[in-house]
């Protein structure tokens, strides 16, 4: 009976079989990576000058074979592979994969009526965030966009529900990723206000002004650009504090 195979890809590369964890080498492991990225089987070619595009074509491609084949021998089967192609084996687990579905959900036009279970700690990691290669950008900020997107989404359903807690929560691991991000420092001050924490809304609508004037060189009222729509969100907050500015 074949063990289940899990990639993790988030944060740091894992590999497991069988629940037990799995370690490959260098190459072995940026090949079963890659693979893990692409949507079905993609080119020998292809893969070999994608890992190894510092050498010529037959070079790279006479370390592939090695390298598919201590990989065969370490995790029997992750891979397929034919005389031109090679891709991942049917069945292999990526956790990549399972967020980005859960993601979507969350982004779905059904998601206000039925909610998945939100789970915000699978947004809270880079793709493979401690590793460097040029191929895994364009994936890693493709992921980082829709889990910013998700955690967005999950705080606004979650200020609509009243659970203040879980709002300020997914805020926060927004700002962690894209810390100028005027839409979530928005629905952060937002979410403050409903609770009645109304000193916390103004402290962290002057961090917020404060933050893009003093790294971005942007005048504060140009930054916060909400004009008479952000007066009127923090009103209340004003005449209680003796309508002093709330900008720094």
């Amino acid at each position: 009976m074949s063990r289940t195979i899990t990639v993790r890809l988030l944060g740091h590369f894992q590999l497991e079989v069988g629940g037990e964890p799995r370690t490959l080498a260098y190459s072995e492991s940026r090949l079963l990576a890659l693979l893990c990225l692409q949507p079905g089987d993609v080119s020998r070619e292809w893969v070999a000058g994608t890992v190894w595009p510092e050498v010529s074509t037959s070079t790279s491609l006479r370390r592939l074979r090695s390298t598919l084949s201590r990989l065969r021998h370490a995790v029997p089967d992750a891979i397929r592979s034919g005389t031109d192609s090679v891709g991942l084996a049917t069945g292999v687990e990526i956790d990549l994969r399972t967020a980005t579905s859960h993601a979507r959900a969350v982004l779905s036009p059904d998601f206000e009526s039925t909610p998945p279970v939100e789970e915000p700690e699978q947004f809270a990691r880079d793709l493979l965030s401690d590793w460097y290669e040029e191929w895994i950008e364009a994936d890693r900020e493709i992921f980082r966009n829709l889990r910013v997107h998700a955690l967005e989404r999950m705080a606004h359903h979650a200020l609509s529900a009243g659970r203040y807690g879980a709002a300020i929560d997914a805020c926060l691991r927004v700002l962690r990723v894209e810390p100028y991000r005027e839409t979530t420092h928005r629905l952060l001050v937002e979410v403050y206000l409903a609770e009645g924490n109304r000193t916390k809304a103004i402290d962290h609508a002057r961090h917020y002004l404060e933050l893009v004037r003093s790294e971005l060189g942007v005048d504060a009222d140009i930054a916060w650009g909400w004009g008479d729509e952000f007066d009127a969100l923090v009103a209340p907050i004003r005449s209680r504090n003796g309508n002093s500015p709330l900008r720094p």
